[in-house]
């Protein structure tokens, strides 16, 4: 019993509802209930049994004349000639065409009221569709009409490649701006998701689809890699600096799912692999700009990606980034490593798409201010540096002096304590003749120094004797 509701239940839908051959099951229906509404008008209008029995009378007549019995066989030894099939007069054909034509003709005010009731409802149909479609062309919409509840005339062609439906500029297609019934050719490379009033229809690739009524076009998806280029993005330093990263370059595509991952997912046999919760991510998780309007899924891929960049960037300082020298770092690739991360890759797959590589190109610090601080900082901190190793050299130069000076020193003293061994002095001796000797002593020194003083100009030591010739002259007896 179930079973047959079901049944029951699924040809009343299909009735009311179905495509292709259900439109030519509702024009007969239309048909017959035309027929009976004229049979009804000409029953409430003629007594029921005349009007019986004369259509009864009609359709026999009209049978035995189609079908009229052989004549008899003439009596004779030899069998009769064949015979073929007997047909009346034209005349009698043409008796009972008239008296249903002057049946019909004598009611044909019912007939044009019924008829004009059924061709107002298409009219007024049309002019609907036209008004909530918002549709240039009346012809378009009463046509659409008329293929939603017959089939007829034929069903409209929509054709999908390079990642868009082709169409003219001026073209108006019932499929693009209404939905179906009609036919929809996806080119390879492409992929379509339908939906319905409440929730998604289908995912459909490759091939000529036929799309049912109260099912339209969401969104085409491209299965081929798309390059993303945009020429900068700006975002704020740790230490509050503003810089753009300039140049930034990606190539993405569609998430082909789990199963597939990786680069060597495309085969010969499925060269564009999809996942359909990516397609729906897709077409359902875009965001919305600051004007209200839904984002492109290049603008999504790129919010994301460029979410990354400015975290990276906030969380550095300006020499981390434009300087990277100082601490070994490199900030091109840690970025690529920010955006190759878990979470960004979530937010992708969120977001139906999957970054095959990424490139930034330069940093560029905005005000001018600061490139021109960080030029004098660079220059105080090498002319600090500078001055430093300028007073090491004069500290050891004034070292190596002042150590010549004492060297000298002590070269005197030796001197004089050699000299005044050589001269043997005896106990109890002058202490006039010992002064005499170191006055004579230091004479000659003095004039050895001078001699030294007189070198070239540019040796500045100054200062100590030779080590080859630290005895001076011997005093007489």
């Amino acid at each position: 019993m179930n079973e047959l509701l079901r049944k029951i239940r699924y040809l009343f839908e299909a009735l009311i509802a179905g495509d292709r051959p259900w439109g030519c099951v509702r024009l007969a229906f239309t048909l017959l209930a035309l027929m009976l509404g004229l049979l009804l008008f000409f029953v409430g209008f003629t007594p029921l049994v005349d009007t019986i029995f004369k259509v009864f009378r009609t359709i026999y007549h009209f049978i035995l004349n189609l079908f009229p019995s052989p004549p008899p066989a003439p009596a004779g030894p030899y069998p009769p000639p064949p015979q073929g099939p007997v047909y009346p007069p034209p005349s009698t054909f043409v008796q009972y065409i008239q008296d249903v034509l002057f049946a019909l003709w004598g009611y044909r005010r019912y007939f044009i009221a019924f008829l004009a009731a059924i061709t107002i409802a298409f009219f007024v149909g049309g002019r609907y569709v036209q008004d909530i479609y918002e549709l240039a062309s009346y012809r378009k919409a009463l046509r659409y009409v008329m293929i939603s509840v017959f089939g007829l005339p034929s069903y409209p062609n929509l054709e999908i490649a390079e990642g868009k439906m082709q169409l003219r500029a001026d073209e108006v297609n019932t499929l693009r701006e209404i939905g179906g019934p009609g036919f929809v050719i996806i080119r390879p490379g492409n992929l379509v998701l339908f939906e319905r009033l409440r929730s998604p229809a289908a995912v459909r690739s490759a091939g000529k689809h036929f799309i049912s009524r109260f099912e339209s076009i969401k969104d085409v998806v491209p299965l081929e890699e798309q390059d993303g280029v945009w020429p900068e993005s700006s975002a704020s330093t740790k230490d509050g600096i503003e810089i753009k990263v300039k140049d930034i370059r990606f190539r993405y595509r569609l998430y082909p799912g789990r199963r597939y991952g990786g680069f060597t997912s495309r085969t010969w046999e499925e060269p564009y692999p999809f996942s359909p919760q990516s397609v729906k991510n897709y077409a359902y998780n875009r965001t919305i700009d600051d004007k209200g309007q839904i984002n492109s899924w290049f603008n999504t891929v790129k919010f994301i990606v460029d979410n990354a960049i400015t975290d990276y960037v906030s969380s550095h300082t300006i020499d981390e980034l434009t300087a990277p020298g100082i601490t070994g770092d490199d900030p091109r690739g840690k970025i690529k490593q920010t955006i190759d991360s878990p979470r960004a890759r979530k937010s992708l797959r969120e977001m139906g798409a999957e970054i095959l590589w990424c490139e930034i190109g330069h940093f560029e610090i905005t005000d001018k201010r600061v490139s021109a601080q960080r030029l004098e900082t660079w220059q105080m901190k090498w002319s600090g540096k500078a001055d430093l190793e300028r007073a090491i050299g004069e500290a050891r130069r004034i070292e190596y002096q002042e150590q010549g000076k004492a060297e000298g020193q002590a070269e005197i003293l030796q001197s004089i304590a050699r000299s005044l061994e050589e001269l043997g002095l005896k106990k109890g001796e002058a202490l006039s003749r010992v002064r005499s000797i170191l006055l004579i002593r230091t004479a000659q020194l003095l004039e050895a120094m001078a001699d030294r003083n007189r070198l070239p100009e540019g040796d500045k030591t100054g200062g100590s004797l030779p080590a080859g010739n630290t005895d001076l002259p011997k005093l007489p007896g």
